[in-house]
């Protein structure tokens, strides 16, 4: 496009080929991407203006007392259940209410806690008790197809039968900050709020199990944590809950009202440029198939002037001869005419074309290259240039000694519509600089052609904010980082705590059983290679109430401390593998199991298992295996979870004799594994009386069948 601004138009009409190359092709994918641009935007004012409908509903919604439009926005699975079960159980608003609607918090200075504490708790459903286990059955049915996952269904008649009668929350507990006239939502909130001891200050925190402050930290299990806000940045528990509702929506609504104005201003911009871009098109493409015929026309003259003079040359005695050449130069020159008259057609509208840039674009030109010209030598004699005016003149003085005056003019004309160009795109760019830093931060605008403004400004950003907020980002970024390693090594201890639990758990079961007279146990040591940070980590939990960074456990584990902090910050691929060694708990340990004899003597398996071979080896195997599918399920956890308890062997316990096999498959069942043995048949009927049913695998051709065997029969057969 730049090209084509600075050719000469009597260039272009002599020769077609200084006319450059793909303009059209520019100027579409410029009209497509302008077109792109404005669809994507009008897609966004179009979300945006459903985001505001939406917004405004909601608002006049709770304005007229209606909380349900709050409730629908915020928990749409809970809205959507509470519809299924009033339509297919016939039940009224009353009977199926959210738990918030039943609840008020007088005291507004543990409004935070409340609503955290809670969360989605809030939007559970409360149902007569006995329309539990059908509403339970809507729920079941539904759940998949509406998505109706994580809504809860308080069992009501639960809750209240094991609930103290008569018995009210206790005074200092959160739950005496909620009152309800509902009897199951009063045993449900002591249920849930009535464990947590309602403390002033973090620091009367200490000694309770459980407590909460006003602020929104939570103490469990000895440890404190802070709520996340968006679990309780909106209300809806009481009066509150609506004004404060309305409030957000409406700051939402200020903000939607800015962004839908920034992208009209960038909807007119796009306009503008898709009516300088699409509207070009056709004009260059009429013009580009123009020029190549019209630079025929000369070599078409020159054709028809050459047979003129051969017509007349013919010897008008041979009449004949001068007939057949008549003939055929008479066909010739009709070709030629109609060739000249389609030319000639073309030419008119070049033509007018020219006459078109002559009157018009030509003036303009000329009048811009005037304007500039006064503006140039305005600048010069402001800047004081009248040396460097010296040395232009020179200069084109010894241009003109060189080359002759019509190149030197088109060089200048072609140099200064680049020069043109670039200035006019600087100055634009400076104008959009200037009107968006404006507009983005309220700056105001002034209409001066230079940006000394701004750079004062600028300056004084550098100057005087910009070392306060480096300060406050190192600052920030500090933080942060000892934040990350103090979470990382409270999980860590977690987890290893919970692991010793799990295997002190497993040698409980396993202190009453004997395999052959042996009794095993499992132990762990720390790993030696990570010993410091394992030190660092166990230690962690004498530190209360105060940042591990802050403390004195930084100075007493330094070199635990500092390998942890660098592979957490590192940036490197090649650091990874050591950074996932040290967040993976179970590498801070060395697991072994420990044989008890019957004489009293002990060894370590990790000891004897080259050593010794049978089933004194084999019975520790399945040990580990079904401690593994325990550990894997989790079943030995403080809360049992509802999870698959499939344990499967093939061709199990094939060394080991009847007594060690009694005592494995007993401690499977004791850690709550469903046993499933694969065995050849040789071996079952040691199994048989220690199962609970029999399978057979039978097989006929390509057929498999499979045909149960009643216990007790194979029993007999066996001992018969």
């Amino acid at each position: 496009l730049q090209t084509f601004a600075a050719a000469n138009p009597k260039t272009l009409l002599q020769d077609s080929a200084a006319l450059p190359g793909g303009l059209t092709t520019d100027l579409q994918n410029l009209s497509r991407e302008y077109d792109a641009q404005l669809t994507r935007l009008n897609d966004q004012s179009h979300s945006l203006r459903e985001e505001a409908t939406r917004l405004q509903h909601e608002i006049n919604s709770l304005r007229t007392g209606n909380r349900a439009a709050g409730y629908q926005s915020e928990a749409p699975q809970s809205a959507q259940l509470r519809q299924l079960l009033r339509a297919e159980l016939g039940l009224s608003a009353e009977e199926v209410v959210p738990l918030y609607e039943v609840l008020s918090i007088p005291n507004e200075r543990w409004q935070n806690a409340v609503e955290g504490i809670l969360g989605r708790t809030r939007f559970d459903l409360l149902v007569p008790p006995q329309h539990y286990n059908a509403a339970m059955q809507v729920y079941r049915k539904h759940r998949l197809s509406h998505n109706l996952h994580g809504v809860g269904l308080p069992d009501t008649e639960r809750i209240l039968q094991n609930s103290r009668a008569g018995s009210g929350p206790a005074a200092n507990s959160l739950a005496a900050e909620v009152q309800t006239n509902h009897p199951a939502a009063r045993a449900f909130i002591n249920l849930l709020l009535g464990g947590l001891v309602k403390c002033n200050a973090i620091e009367d925190m200490r000694p309770h199990r459980t407590a909460v402050t006003p602020d929104c930290f939570v103490r469990r299990n000895f440890t404190n944590r802070h709520l996340n806000p968006r679990y309780y940045r909106r209300w809806f528990i009481g009066e509150r809950a609506a004004p404060q509702q309305i409030e957000q929506r409406e700051e939402r609504l200020t903000a939607i009202a800015a962004e839908l104005q920034n992208l009209h201003t960038q909807t007119n911009a796009l306009n503008a440029r898709l009516d300088l871009t699409a509207g070009k098109v056709r004009p260059l493409i009429q013009l580009e198939q123009t020029l190549p015929q019209l630079a025929q026309l000369p070599q078409l003259l020159a054709e028809q002037s050459q047979l003129q003079t051969q017509l007349d040359a013919l010897d008008t005695q041979s009449v004949e001869k001068l007939k057949a050449e008549v003939e055929t130069r008479g066909a010739e020159v009709e070709r030629l005419q109609k060739e000249l008259d389609a030319l000639g057609e073309q030419v008119g509208g070049l033509k007018n074309r020219l006459e078109q840039l002559s009157a018009e674009t030509i003036p303009h030109l000329e009048k811009q290259a005037a304007k500039m010209l006064q503006e140039a030598q305005a600048f010069l004699l402001l800047e004081d240039a009248e040396s460097l005016l010296e040395a232009v003149q020179t200069e084109y003085q010894r241009r003109l000694d060189r080359q002759p005056v019509l190149t030197i003019c088109e060089n200048a004309t072609r140099y200064e519509n680049d020069y043109q160009t670039a200035e006019n795109s600087s100055r634009k760019r400076l104008f959009e600089a200037k009107q968006g830093y404006s507009l983005t931060y309220q700056f105001g605008y002034d209409d001066r052609e230079d940006a000394a403004r701004y750079l004062a400004e600028r300056t004084r950003f550098i100057e005087s904010e910009l070392p306060k907020y480096e300060a406050n980002i190192a600052e920030q970024r500090r933080l942060a980082e000892q934040e990350l390693v103090e979470n990382v090594i409270h999980r860590l201890r977690e987890q290893i705590e919970d692991a010793r639990q799990q295997l002190n758990y497993l040698n409980s079961t396993l202190s009453t059983l004997r395999f052959g007279g042996e009794r095993f146990e499992f132990i762990t040591k720390p790993e030696p290679s990570l010993r410091q940070v394992y030190n660092m980590i166990m230690d962690s939990q004498t530190v209360l109430g105060e940042s591990l960074f802050d403390s004195d456990f930084r100075q007493r584990h330094q070199q635990g401390w500092d390998m942890l902090f660098e592979r957490l910050t590192a940036a490197h691929d090649e650091e990874l593998a050591e950074l996932r060694e040290l967040q993976d708990y179970r590498n801070y340990l060395q697991y072994d199991i420990r044989v008890h004899y019957p004489d009293g003597d002990r060894a370590l398996l990790s000891q004897i298992n080259a050593k010794k071979s049978g089933g004194e080896t084999t019975t520790p195997f399945y040990v580990a295996m079904a401690a593994s599918f325990a550990q894997a399920y989790r079943l030995n956890q403080p809360r049992p979870s509802d999870t698959i308890r499939l344990a499967m062997f093939d061709e199990a316990f094939g060394k080991m004799d009847t007594a060690r096999t009694a005592s494995a498959l007993k401690f499977m069942v004791d850690n709550k594994l469903q046993v499933l043995l694969a065995t050849p048949p040789d071996k079952a009927a040691g199994l048989l009386e220690h199962v609970d049913s029999v399978r057979t695998v039978l097989r006929k051709d390509h057929t498999a069948f499979v045909v149960e065997i009643d216990k007790q029969t194979a029993l007999q057969q066996v001992e018969a």
